[in-house]
């Protein structure tokens, strides 16, 4: 027999795994919408999402969010280096001021930021 506690804890587990799945679908369905804008629409739309990520209450959604937004600037050859470098100088500043609260969040955030962002660099220098 499974003790109350452990039902407890399985409950949790499983909400928690449905809100990040949904999260995942839901960025990624605004990614997919926003990828597809004309050239000069797709920097403000992909600006508006950054404010909408770190609007969350999860860190976990956050930090998920964030590296599912930079996965597809620096992945996708239909946004554009200009748009790609144009939104991830605002993510930069969003993550240097005190828009995250959470230290250990925005650490975590710059750190998975650069891995992506490193075998780039010559793309995404100045």
């Amino acid at each position: 027999m499974i003790s109350a506690s452990c039902q407890k804890r399985k409950l949790f587990i499983r909400q928690a795994y449905t809100v990040a799945v949904l999260s995942y679908s839901a960025i990624e369905g605004m990614l997919a919408q926003y990828s597809i804008l004309v050239q000069r629409d797709k920097g403000p739309a992909f600006i508006s999402l950054i404010l909408e990520i770190v609007a969350q209450q999860d860190p976990a959604l956050i930090s998920n969010d964030i590296h599912t937004l930079v996965d597809t600037l620096i992945n996708q050859d239909n946004i554009g280096l200009v748009v790609s470098r144009q939104v991830l100088s605002e993510l930069v500043k969003i993550l240097g001021g005190d828009t995250i609260k959470n230290h250990k969040l925005r650490k975590y955030a710059v750190k998975d930021i650069l891995a992506m962002v490193q075998p780039q660099i010559i793309s995404y220098g100045k």
